[in-house]
């Protein structure tokens, strides 16, 4: 519904270069200033597959805590590659795209 009257003019794959500064989330990859909204992967500036997906785990994980009304999940970088990932990324940000 809602698609009935579409006519596809042109095929097209497109890859774009905006992002969200990810220093402006916190550990749980929260959007600080929108409580209830989450980020990850290349909305937050990552381009590696990998990297995106290990941020999905972590958003989807705390969305769905926060979902439950259950406190977040947060990894440390001491213990785990997924905790340096997400606090280089929320800290120092990222110099590209």
């Amino acid at each position: 519904p809602g698609l009935e009257q579409v006519r596809m003019t042109r095929a097209g794959y497109a890859i774009e270069y905006d992002y969200y500064p990810p220093t402006q989330l916190d550990a749980t990859l929260a959007v600080r200033a929108l409580p209830g909204l989450w980020l990850a992967g290349q909305i937050t500036g990552t381009t590696g597959y990998e990297e995106a997906a290990a941020q999905g785990c972590v958003a989807g994980l705390n969305a769905a805590l926060a979902a439950l009304d259950r406190p977040p999940v947060r990894f440390g970088r001491e213990s785990s590659y997924l905790g340096v990932l997400v606090d280089d990324l929320v800290t120092r940000g990222v110099d590209e795209p």
